[in-house]
């Protein structure tokens, strides 16, 4: 049992949410883009939110200014790789895809920078809020609203989706990186930029 729920804890790290959210993005967008363009933004969205931060992370690793796990449990060990994160994310957004067309993808990476904004302050605050949980919850959030607006629902990615969570918020209660109360706070970190983010760039125009 440890090891099933301790998978998802892999599986669903918040350096892969990014290049999930981009998949399910052109799953129902594919229609407006061609190959080329799909797999140039796929592989941009690969380098900067998951193989540079794999790299700074062991390069952090063997500068010894982190002793923990990819998976960084220490709140106070929290600090520089999501400052870098947050760094990266904008560089993406404002540079990497700054002439690209996936306008409601860059909503998504808006809303995930103030996610872990918001993480970041938590961690000042003396809390350590699950940025699995968070992370996963934009993307099931982006993906629900990408649904509604392309009037395509697509109900088994969705419940997929949601069960992923579930077992994944009980990965981290299981191993004892979180407790309940930093799960809800993480999924409500994730929930609610995306929406204002939504809201402010489609209804209030």
């Amino acid at each position: 049992m440890k090891r099933f729920l301790a998978s998802f804890s892999y599986f669903f790290h918040p350096i892969v949410i990014p290049i999930l959210a981009l998949s399910l993005y052109f799953l129902l967008t594919k229609d407006f883009f061609n190959g080329l363009e799909i797999m140039i933004t796929l592989s941009q969205v690969l380098i900067m939110t998951f193989l540079l931060p794999i790299t700074l992370y062991y390069f952090l690793r063997s500068m010894r200014l982190l002793k923990s796990s990819i998976m960084i449990d220490s709140a106070k060990e929290r600090v520089v790789p999501i400052l870098i994160y947050i760094l990266l994310l904008i560089i993406l957004k404002d540079y990497v895809l700054q002439h690209n067309r996936t306008y409601e993808f860059n909503i998504y990476i808006w809303g995930s920078i103030y996610s872990y904004v918001l993480l970041l302050l938590s961690i000042y605050a003396k809390k350590k809020f699950s940025v699995h949980v968070a992370s996963l919850t934009g993307c099931i959030t982006f993906f629900t609203l990408l649904s509604i607006k392309y009037y395509m629902p697509n109900t088994i990615i969705l419940n997929t989706l949601v069960i992923a969570l579930g077992f994944t918020a009980s990965s981290r209660l299981y191993l004892k990186a979180h407790r309940s109360s930093e799960i809800v706070y993480g999924f409500l970190v994730g929930l609610l930029p995306q929406l204002a983010f939504w809201y402010i760039a489609f209804y209030k125009m």
